[in-house]
């Protein structure tokens, strides 16, 4: 019994491979010289074989083998008789109550004139391989229509919202803007852009917030954009502009409220004028400071259709550079709204470091969304021309 055990353990140590938890193994051994069989209890039970019916002999054994296995099966241990190397080999085995799949490896010792085979019922382990082929083609399949679903995002938002990924020139300025949608797999939420030529040739440019995010802040977003386009094209002032929307959003009954700003830049005189809505202050930047107008003050859009919207204005020289944002660029828990924008005014000013040419893209890509459940804005214009 120890030669018995000892050459089971030797089989077990060529590799068996998975599934050799001790309740899937069962092993056998053919004495050559003598004709004497040994099975282990486990061995008997997945044959499906009683122990006072007796071990089968090796052709037995290997008769047990499905009809389609059986040939090559034989032709393994043939194989191992003449050349001494294990055998390792996975096939479907009968017994009595259903055809199990099993790895068996034969081993032959030949001083001892012995047969060893250790068998593994693969039964379980297949069920666990064929689980995770499932799963595996399900996250496949998940991750393709992901994607799929992304890419159609994509140019939803460029119909809705282009956002350029290069720096532009604008009527005397230098413009650049950044999008950061809360949720990724939609790519269009409530924060909205505004970089408009308009008569004169004067540049509008307007940041707002519905306030929500995703999918369900898309339609009031898409609404006050186009309108706001709409009434800086008719020439209005920012803070027209802005009652304009107010009432427009009022009107709906409750349908949203918004913040935004909007201003209007003359580079005849190097003039910027503009107005807020609830909106967080603007940023002037340049000649190594950065300056944050809380200035002037304005109601939210959508609640008082009686409210007005007044101005404030600066003057920009070349190099010169105006920040609009939204709130998920300062909002944060625990954390102040002033002292968000004083740390958005620290990294502006880190980003002045640069050379000029590079310090919008370098500006933009300091600011990073505090709120990652909101979405967040940023349009930077920097003045190239002198008045």
């Amino acid at each position: 019994m120890d030669e018995i055990r000892a050459g089971a353990h030797s089989a077990v140590a060529i590799d068996p491979g998975p599934g050799t938890a001790d309740q899937g193994l069962g092993w056998g051994a053919w004495h050559l010289d003598t004709d004497h069989v040994e099975w282990s209890e486990r061995l008997y039970r997945l044959t499906g074989r009683r122990q006072d019916d007796g071990a089968l002999a090796l052709p037995g054994f290997l008769n047990l083998a499905a009809p389609g296995d059986r040939g090559r099966v034989v032709a393994a241990v043939d194989r191992l008789f003449y050349d001494g190397a294990p055998v390792d080999i996975e096939y479907l085995m009968r017994a009595a109550d259903r055809s199990r799949p099993i790895r068996a490896t034969f081993e032959l010792h030949r001083a001892h004139q012995t047969l060893y085979a250790v068998v593994n019922d693969l039964t379980e382990l297949n069920r666990v391989r064929d689980r995770l082929l499932v799963s595996h083609r399900t996250v496949v399949a998940q991750q393709r229509a992901l994607a799929q679903q992304r890419e159609i995002n994509g140019q939803l938002q460029q119909v809705i919202l282009p956002v350029p990924t290069a720096v532009t020139e604008l009527a005397g300025m230098r413009v650049a803007v950044r999008y950061l949608a809360a949720d990724d797999t939609t790519e269009v939420g409530g924060d909205w852009y505004l970089a408009l030529p308009v008569a004169d040739g004067d540049v509008v440019f307007a940041v707002g917030d519905v306030v929500g995010h995703g999918l369900a802040a898309a339609p009031p977003m898409v609404a006050l954009r186009h309108a706001a386009t709409a009434y800086a094209l008719a020439g209005h002032e920012p803070g027209e502009v802005l009652s304009a929307l107010n009432l427009l959003l009022c009107r709906q009954g409750g349908w949203a409220t918004a913040t935004a700003v909007v201003a209007r830049y003359r580079p005849r005189t190097g003039e910027l004028t503009w107005a807020r809505a609830g909106h967080p202050p603007i940023m002037l930047a340049g000649r190594g400071r950065v300056d944050t107008r809380y200035e002037p003050t304005g109601m939210l859009l959508g609640v008082d259709p009686t409210t007005g919207y007044e101005h404030a204005s600066a003057r920009l020289h070349p190099g010169d550079l105006v920040l609009m944002y939204t709130d998920g660029l300062i909002e944060q828990r625990g954390r102040g709204i002033d002292e968000g924008v004083r740390d958005l005014a620290e990294r502006v000013g880190e980003g002045l470091a640069a050379p000029a040419d590079d310090q919008l893209p370098s500006i933009l890509d300091r600011l990073h969304r505090s709120n990652p459940y909101d979405d967040a804005c940023m349009l930077a214009a920097q003045a190239t021309a002198s008045p």
